[in-house]
């Protein structure tokens, strides 16, 4: 008697958990005591990312590192932006009054969000006053950087 399709896909998924479980139970064998030292590499690893992440914000905000592509707000060569405090970005987040944090700086995007309909405003204003508007709108619709950085006034950055 022959297996069917769904008989023969269970029994490899059964084959899967039986090898996974026997991993899970034999680890310190297979790893010969090891795994301790794979978890502090592993753990070294992301904590060294991480450190270069925050530098690379932190550069970003406090206006060095050229890896922004905005140049500033073309006062001049090395003019100091204005900084704003979190309690106060905090603050402006309803879609009458709101600002977003895009690459390291602050923008006020009320009249942005004004010129689009009921229901894109209140996709976008769920991120006014918060730290996540690049992280959600933007990586959503990356094409709209642009546009909202053209129409939006600049007020500074983070402190």
């Amino acid at each position: 008697m022959a297996l069917q399709k769904r008989e023969k896909t269970l029994l490899k998924v059964l084959a899967a958990v039986a090898v996974v479980s026997a991993i899970i139970l034999f680890k310190d064998k297979i790893f010969k005591g090891k795994t301790e030292e794979i978890q502090e590499e592993i753990v070294g690893d992301f904590t060294d990312t991480m450190e270069k992440r925050d530098e690379e914000i932190q550069r970003t905000v406090s206006g060095g590192g050229g890896g922004s592509r905005r140049g500033g707000t073309g006062t001049g060569g090395g003019s100091v932006h204005p900084t704003v405090s979190s309690k106060e970005f905090q603050m402006h987040s309803s879609s009458e009054d709101c600002w977003v944090l895009i690459n390291g700086t602050v923008y006020d995007i009320t009249s942005f969000i004004k010129s689009y309909e009921t229901s894109q405003q209140q996709r976008i204003s769920q991120y006014c006053g918060t730290f996540g508007f690049e992280a959600g709108f933007l990586a959503e619709n990356p094409n709209f950087e642009d546009d909202v950085i053209n129409v939006s006034a600049e007020k500074g950055v983070i402190k």
